[in-house]
């Protein structure tokens, strides 16, 4: 879901309208060939067509994308470094499709704020900290966390997509603890965790402390001169189309649609595309 609005961006509103009552009821319509591919592996996983509007404004998704991580990577550590540097992963097949909404700063923080100063501060009445606000009110009533910082303004956030993308606190008393943003206005990040990160949030967190800000946790160790774009081995079938064997098994897989390489699966495919490669983003992708 949030693969589908990083890459739609403000476009993912013309996606409401037209699957909205009244609208056209075709999602792809002025999708590129990858965009096609990627709304319609959401789709394929159960995403409902209608409510699109929630691409737009996750709320607790995000959160849920928050308590999970650490685990996701104690749990599969050689995907995050294979995305950037195997076949078979967008980061090393398509990187141009990645590489511009990573993020990768050293940032300080300018001061840690609670839910109450987000909801009341003049400074965050404007429509762009609307969810924010919202948010933050939110988790702070559902935990009973008024008396906790929930929130991080930092000097800088770079230019890359950061809903998701971790905050590793890394001086001061909060050295080391790991949170991740679940929403963001300008230079404000609301974050949250797994475990005891939760519960502390932004504790101890003082102005001038550092914190490494960042999209993907393996970045600074993957091989940077890996990310470039690769011939990858592929062979034609008797059905004419281009195949590639998926990293975990050893059937050719359709380019289109990534189902097991048979003349009906290259006439019609079922990721919604006319042309093109559906890729792995994640570890969704690494079976049939």
């Amino acid at each position: 879901m949030f693969n589908v609005q990083r890459l739609l961006g403000p476009r993912i509103y013309d996606l409401i309208d037209r699957m909205s009552p009244g609208g056209s009821g075709d999602p792809f319509t002025g999708l590129n060939t990858h965009e096609r591919g990627e709304l319609a592996n959401l789709y394929r996983l159960g995403y409902p067509r209608g409510d699109e509007f929630m691409i737009a404004q996750p709320m607790g998704q995000a959160w849920l994308w928050a308590s999970y991580a650490e685990r996701l990577q104690r749990d599969y550590p050689e995907y995050w470094d294979a995305f950037w540097t195997k076949p078979g992963h967008v980061g090393f097949d398509e990187p141009q499709h990645v590489l511009h909404d990573r993020i990768d700063v050293r940032a300080t923080v300018l001061r840690p704020l609670y839910a109450k100063e987000v909801t009341e501060d003049a400074r965050f009445q404007t429509p762009e900290y609307a969810q924010l606000r919202g948010m933050a009110q939110l988790f702070a009533g559902m935990h009973e966390m008024w008396d906790v910082p929930m929130a991080l303004e930092l000097d800088t956030v770079g230019n890359g997509y950061v809903l998701g993308a971790g905050v590793r606190l890394t001086t001061g008393q909060a050295a080391g603890r790991q949170l991740y943003c679940i929403n963001a206005a300008n230079t404000v990040l609301l974050c949250d965790g797994e475990g005891e990160a939760s519960n502390l949030r932004l504790s101890g967190v003082l102005p001038g402390d550092e914190a490494i800000w960042i999209t993907m946790p393996s970045w600074r160790t993957a091989t940077r001169t890996a990310i470039t774009s690769r011939a990858r081995k592929s062979t034609t079938t008797a059905c004419g189309w281009t195949t590639e064997r998926c990293i975990r098994s050893t059937t050719p897989r359709c380019r289109r649609s990534w189902a097991p390489c048979t003349r009906a699966a290259m006439t019609a495919s079922s990721c919604g595309s006319t042309t093109g490669t559906t890729l792995r983003y994640g570890l969704r992708r690494a079976s049939a």
